[in-house]
């Protein structure tokens, strides 16, 4: 599981190849920042696609 999560954040993170442009603190925390939305954000987009697939009635069939 961990690997798949780092794969994904290396798919997201692969501007520059994946190396920071600058090595000020605040630059580097700014873009932890946004690397952790942009993770959380596909894992809402992700858990709202399930939801919508498992409301289907053919789920509900015993």
């Amino acid at each position: 599981m961990i690997e798949q999560w780092n794969s994904v954040n290396g798919f997201i993170f692969s501007a520059s190849g994946g190396e920071l442009l600058s090595n000020r603190p605040e630059d580097e925390k700014i873009v932890a920042l946004c690397l952790y939305l942009i993770q959380v954000s596909l894992m809402l987009v992700t858990t709202l696609m399930v939801q919508e697939v498992l409301a289907e009635d053919t789920w509900k069939a015993p």
